[in-house]
């Protein structure tokens, strides 16, 4: 049995259209063919659907263009191309400052009109050859052939027109920034995978640097550790929840006039495993950036309302006066 697909075209047809044959054969036991069965049928609607399911797979419905995993595979090409022909390129990542503000502020709707108008403007200033996809979310992805200085001018010169350009959406002005990170290849031992993200480590320094900048990966950057060590902190978090080692540390609001206690300020504490105690300011802003911050707040809510339906007696201890709140 067989079953191919194949192209045909008429003598005086310009256009191939598809076609499907599929067949068997009935052989003899001495191996000599007894009969022969075909079917042939034309598929090229069906080939139609199949190109688009494969073209939308590939595309980010938004914007138009390519998506991150054809963006991977190009990469994957670049470098390999580079090492070969022994010339270098760039991967460069740009990301729309506060577009989680815009959403929250005017809709998504406006949101997506900011990330259109981004796309469009990386397109029209991208250099000859170059490949673009939408990474996800707020994330461009752009592989250039150029020089690091190209690569950077080209970056800067998205982020200028973008800084100028004030979008309107339904009458309303749309002020936003963008920032990007360069990644130059090929780099010893660094894949596609490895230097895309070294262009988005290179990405969040300079959102974290201020915004509105591009910035080039720099191997002897902090990033990594940072993460690491707000991991760890995650970790810690996340036990301590377990384990009910949060609670409150009162410390008294003394009325200057007076000299009396008007009330309590109960200050975040998180008692650690060799005994230490670590204030709010040592794990919220982590809280915060993994997701961990309503669960900690579920659980000091009622910490801070126990005292309120306590009996009367002794005013709460002002514990740990000297950490910072």
């Amino acid at each position: 049995d067989y079953d191919c697909d194949f192209r045909l075209r008429g003598a005086d047809d310009p256009e191939y259209f598809w076609v499907q044959d599929r067949g068997s054969m009935r052989i003899s036991p001495s191996g000599t063919p007894l009969a022969f069965a075909a079917a042939l049928r034309k598929i090229s609607g069906h080939k139609q659907r199949e190109a688009e399911l494969e073209r939308r797979a590939a595309r980010d419905e938004l914007t138009g263009l390519d998506n991150l995993a054809g963006f991977k595979a190009e990469l994957t090409e670049a470098i390999h191309d580079a090492s070969r022909l022994g010339r270098g390129g760039a991967c460069i990542g740009f990301g729309i400052d506060g577009l989680q503000m815009i959403n929250r502020a005017f809709g998504y709707a406006a949101g997506q009109h900011v990330l259109v108008r981004t796309s469009a403007c990386i397109a029209e200033r991208a250099p000859e050859h170059s490949f673009l996809a939408r990474l996800g979310g707020d994330r461009f992805g752009a592989i250039v052939d150029a020089t690091p200085e190209e690569a950077a001018g080209f970056a800067e010169e998205v982020l200028a027109s973008l800084r100028s350009a004030t979008p309107r959406y339904e009458g309303e002005p749309l002020h936003f920034t963008v920032s990007a990170g360069i990644m130059v290849f090929p780099a010893e031992g660094r894949g596609a995978i490895d230097v895309l993200g070294a262009a988005e480590a290179a990405l969040s320094d300079a959102k974290n640097a201020g915004r509105d900048r591009v910035l080039f990966f720099d191997a002897a950057s902090t990033h990594g550790e940072v993460c690491k060590a707000s991991l760890e902190i995650g970790a810690q978090i996340r036990l301590a929840l377990e384990e009910d080692r949060m609670r409150l540390a009162y410390q008294p609001i003394v009325e200057a006039a007076s000299g009396e206690i008007r009330y309590y300020e109960g200050l975040l504490r998180m008692d650690l495993p060799d005994g230490r105690i670590a204030a709010a300011g040592e794990f919220i802003t982590v809280a915060e950036r993994l997701g961990q911050i309503l669960a900690i707040g579920r659980g000091a809510i009622p910490r801070a309302l126990a005292p309120l339906h306590a009996p009367p007696g002794p005013r709460p201890p002002h514990h740990l006066p000297r950490l910072p709140p």
